[in-house]
């Protein structure tokens, strides 16, 4: 008896046996039976209905746009979570975590205050992990603190991932953005059933984190599913960063004939590769992907998207409705791992000497595709050193180097695209900017774990899902009561934010809120955006001198560059090795005159 059947068989005897009344919903497949829950905590006493492992499509043929889910006939057990869609089952940087893996992995988890409520908003959460990884099936995406406290409606969908969600032969044969299509499919079946748990149909709210963030924003830009949903949030991630979006067909389709050799589907044309990958075991077809190195992202499917984000971002041809958008202030600490990974599982992060930050500088500057030599490798250096640590052999430059990474992955991307809702739309846009570094990291769990991550990627995570409240995993996570106080007012601006479309206020017709709670819109000139930490203080222009640098600054010197003959280039370049050669003799030379030559 395989694990998933161990794990089904016991789910049902613990639904038939535990005493607890089912609680039953109707939709449009047929009947599901969930569970009911108490919830004690922070002076809340209540109970939230869960429903685990919902399909929302039939399982998915590989390589193919999902079909919607057939009636089915009894009681769908929705008691227990479904698999996660496929991708490596265990995790170096969460070991306490080992999933069970299906390409049969389109299900959704729906939690709601109980009893039933009348027209409660609704807020469907897209998990993050590059494209590559995660999943909806997890007690850490809990949606019960939320709809215990805020009496809001969550929803938490997989969707397939990486060779299997985003592999593309750049024509018909296989489009591309398999995923993307999951979410949709996922995003009609609340449009078309969230009544049923007590929802509101014309309140729907999409948000996710990293690549969850940019599936979000995908959305916003598809004339295929922007009609699924009303207003958006955007936590770290979008869709014009470098990482969400690729172009080059070509380089698709190579892609997919390379990976076919690789499990002997070698193949004349597209369809027959099409057809022979399918055939291909998942784990092996997996391990040939992941040992590879291949990549297959958000792309021009023709279905899904068909014109680039960038074109469509230029002309304001996207969603209008309102946005939560924001980031994180120490971003920069997801990539150093990849330099220093012995690191994961420490509690302190690596010394980075000059002569490492030099290098991690020039490689960052790669994934921007921009015209990379020592002048614009210089700029950036100018832009981000603390100068006064310049002439210090032994100082640490990890600090440093955090926000080169982080503003050209996340902060700028975000800020571009707030500003450009800011310019053209009629509804608002709310910013964040969240500074708290957490007392127990997002990588850290029982007092084991990677603990440097600052106020990193992901750490927003625990506050919007109230991890200090969550029964399942409260005693794993340390919190501070000031760090419960935060979250709370996280999941309150979150749920006010579902429920008006304003985080400071749960109703257009209360007064904007006040102190702690006031959260002006984003407008030009005014620049607003709110500071997640305890203070919860506003501010203004956040990262505006750095975006300025890499979206106006640098592109020009790029253009210029670029029109330089290789000559004068070649000058420029010399002349600026020179001048640290000159630098270097002169401390040299320094250093002779200070010294004793008498005898």
């Amino acid at each position: 008896m395989n694990l998933h059947l161990v794990l089904i068989t016991y789910a049902c005897v613990l639904w038939h046996s535990s005493g607890v009344d089912p609680t039953t919903v109707t939709v449009q497949q047929g009947q599901i039976v969930g569970e009911t829950v108490d919830f004690n905590e922070d002076g809340i006493s209540t109970q939230v209905d869960i429903f685990k492992g919902i399909p929302f499509a039939e399982p998915p043929l590989r390589f193919a746009a999902p079909k919607p889910k057939e009636p089915w006939v009894g009681d769908w057990n929705a008691t227990y979570f479904r698999p996660a869609c496929y991708q490596i089952p265990t995790n170096s940087w969460k070991p306490w975590v080992f999933l069970d893996v299906d390409e049969d992995c389109l299900y959704l988890n729906v939690y709601t205050p109980s009893p039933k409520p009348d027209n409660a908003p609704v807020m469907v959460y897209i998990h993050g992990g590059s494209y590559t990884t995660g999943t909806a099936m997890d007690v850490d995406l809990s949606g019960v603190p939320m709809a215990a406290f805020e009496g809001v409606i969550t929803v938490v969908i997989n969707y397939r991932l990486n060779v299997f969600g985003y592999l593309s032969t750049g024509d018909d044969a296989a489009p591309g953005n398999f995923g993307f299509l999951d979410q949709a499919e996922a995003l009609k079946w609340v449009r078309a059933n969230i009544q049923a748990f007590g929802g509101d149909d014309t309140r729907i709210t999409i948000f996710g984190e990293s690549a969850g963030s940019g599936s979000v924003d995908f959305h916003r830009f598809s004339k295929y599913s922007r009609d699924f949903f009303d207003q958006s949030i955007l936590q770290s991630g979008s869709a014009i960063a470098w990482w969400s979006f690729v172009s080059d067909l070509e380089e698709e389709r190579a892609q997919a004939f390379s990976l076919g050799e690789k499990v002997n589907c070698e193949a004349e044309d597209t369809v027959q590769l099409i057809d022979c990958l399918r055939t291909v075991e998942a784990a092996r077809l997996y391990l040939a992907y992941s040992l590879n190195g291949y990549n297959w992202w958000p792309n021009l499917d023709g279905v899904f998207l068909d014109e680039s984000p960038f074109d469509l971002l230029a002309r304001g041809d996207v969603k209008d409705g309102p946005m939560m958008v924001g980031y994180n202030r120490d971003e920069g600490t997801l990539i150093v791992p990849s330099f220093y990974p012995d690191y994961v599982g420490k509690q302190e992060p690596p010394y980075i000497p000059r002569q490492s930050f030099d290098s991690m500088v020039e490689m960052t500057l790669y994934l921007r595709r921009d015209i990379v030599n020592e002048i614009i490798e210089d700029s950036v250096k100018q832009e981000y050193m603390d100068w006064s640590q310049a002439d210090n052999d032994t100082a640490d430059y990890f600090l440093q180097y955090l926000p080169i990474y982080g503003d050209i992955t996340f902060s700028c991307p975000a800020n571009e695209i707030i500003r450009a809702h800011a310019s053209v739309m009629t509804s608002p846009v709310y910013q964040y900017f969240l500074t708290h570094v957490p007392t127990t990291s997002y990588y850290e769990r029982d007092g084991e774990g990677t603990g440097w991550f600052l106020a990193g990627h992901v750490e927003d995570i625990p506050f919007v899902f109230g991890w200090g409240f969550n029964e399942d995993i409260k005693d794993l996570h340390e919190w501070t009561d000031e760090e419960r106080d935060l979250s709370r007012n996280i999941m309150k601006f979150w749920a006010n934010f579902a429920k008006s479309g304003d985080p400071s206020r749960a109703s257009l017709s209360d007064p904007l809120g006040v102190g702690q709670m006031e959260w002006p819109s984003f407008t030009i000139p005014e620049l607003t955006y709110k500071e997640l930490s305890p203070e919860l203080r506003l501010g203004r222009g956040i990262k505006s001198d750095e975006c300025a640098f890499w979206g106006i600054y640098l592109n020009e010197l790029s253009g210029t560059l670029g029109s330089m003959n290789e000559a004068e280039l070649q000058w420029r370049e010399d002349y600026l090795s020179w001048k640290d050669d000159l630098k270097g003799w002169r401390q040299q030379f320094s250093q002779y005159q200070e010294k004793d030559m008498c005898p």
